[in-house]
């Protein structure tokens, strides 16, 4: 009875900040850090106390967003991603040996990037919640304010400019939103940069042009290696501006596979390749993993050891990725035990350059579009006129060369028939083989 009566004067209050038209949640808001000045910039990143690795997982929740900090026993989520994979992600979550948040930030409160946040609090412990200054009429909004009520915990809103620390060592700065109201609500999305070491990350929610501007303005310090592209790849984000002041090596999309929106945009994917940086989709790769000891990252599904930013490359080729199906590169043979007599061990896809010059195939992603199985992406590897490379499921055979899924598990012989497909470096199809 006690809770019923709760969520009664939980609804009664929210019914009057919503017909009041506020955009505060005065109930839950605490008294947030004083801003600082405008211009300031974030600080320079401390030296590292401890040789304790920051692994940071974008994982794939589909169209939606969440993103988890690890650094030693301290962990940080930004989003949760949307309410129908609200349980599966708190079961990843607890398969990935985390019982509790530091930082839980729900950028903005749209359903794609707070729906699993109120499993999430329901679920793990949690010390601080961001949310921005923002109402919304949903019950997936509601259901999250409930959820921070019932923990007995209250809503810290961002001033941008503010810092704090998970852990010792990793930096979160506040950089968005700078505005008391927008039109659009994707830009009051809560903007944080992440330093640890020499590498840092830039998570940006469904921010458009509106607060990259701002942010510009502002004069903070946007420089990162890794940039979470905003609004899942939407034209309306990662502005030529932003994306010089940001100039990352990498790029992470989080995206749902065929979803309606026909995100990323080509032109965000344009954007990114004309830049130089290296992309990665959870729609293509799953989820993303990059581990950073402070001075470089190493990089799943790709399991190339990547040099910092700056760093001069052993493996890097001086060709630049293939555009589109123009370069020949094809799907020439898919074999596992059982298709054909077994004179070979292990299953693996055949990808062949029938074209005139060679093709880093760096980026190009080797996908089971049938079964929804492990996606593999290739390293720096230049591949010759008429030369052919496998891509093993598990082991390497040494006669032939080639690439490992590593996945411990048959790919292509889970259903009848099975389709492989290619993408280069831009996430365009390039080849599709089925048997």
């Amino acid at each position: 009875m006690k809770g019923f009566k709760a969520l009664i004067a939980i609804l009664i209050i929210l019914t009057l900040v919503f017909s009041a038209g506020c955009q505060q949640l005065p109930f839950l808001v605490i008294n947030p850090t004083p801003a600082p000045t405008p211009g300031t910039v974030t600080p320079a990143p401390s030296p590292i106390s401890s040789d304790v690795p920051l692994k940071v997982s974008f994982v794939d929740v589909g169209q939606a967003d969440c993103i988890i900090f690890q650094y030693g026993e301290s962990a940080m989520i930004i989003d949760a991603g949307g309410n129908s994979g609200a349980s599966s992600l708190v079961s990843t979550i607890k398969n990935m040996g985390i019982s509790k948040f530091d930082v839980a930030v729900g950028t903005h409160p749209h359903e794609d990037h707070i729906g699993g946040l109120d499993a999430v609090i329901d679920s793990f412990e949690i010390s601080k919640v961001y949310m921005p200054k923002i109402s919304h009429t949903t019950k997936t909004f509601e259901d999250v304010l409930i959820a921070i009520q019932n923990k007995g915990l209250t809503v810290t809103t961002p001033v941008p400019g503010s810092a704090f620390t998970l852990g010792e060592d990793v930096q979160c700065t506040i950089l968005a939103p700078n505005s008391a109201s927008y039109d659009n609500l994707n830009n009051y999305s809560i903007v944080i940069k992440v330093v640890y070491g020499n590498t840092s990350f830039l998570i940006t929610g469904d921010a458009e042009a509106e607060s990259e501007e701002e942010m510009l303005a502002k004069g903070y310090d946007l420089d990162a290696d890794v940039l979470k592209v905003g609004h899942h790849g939407s034209t309306s984000s990662t502005s030529p501006a932003f994306l010089s002041a940001v100039s990352p090596e990498y790029a992470v999309i989080c995206v749902g596979e065929g979803n309606t929106y026909g995100h990323p945009h080509q032109e965000t994917i344009d954007k990114l390749n004309a830049a130089g940086v290296q992309i990665y989709r959870t729609d293509l790769n799953g989820t993303i993993v990059l581990t950073s000891d402070g001075s470089s990252f190493d990089i799943n599904p790709d399991v190339t050891h990547v040099l910092p930013t700056g760093a001069p490359s052993p493996t890097a080729s001086p060709s630049t990725p293939s555009p589109s199906s123009d370069s020949g590169v094809q799907i020439t043979k898919i074999f596992y035990d059982g298709l054909v007599p077994q004179v070979e061990s292990d299953e693996y896809v055949e990808i062949t350059n029938h074209g005139g010059a060679a093709v880093d195939l760096k980026g190009w992603i080797l996908k089971d579009i049938t079964d929804g199985n492990p996606s593999f992406t290739f390293p720096a590897y230049n591949l010759q006129p008429g030369e052919s490379i496998r891509v093993y499921t598990n082991e390497i055979h040494a006669e032939y060369g080639g690439f490992s899924f590593g996945s411990g598990q048959g790919i292509w012989n889970n259903s009848n028939p099975n389709t492989a497909a290619l993408f280069d470096a831009r996430g365009q199809e390039v080849s599709r083989k089925s048997y």
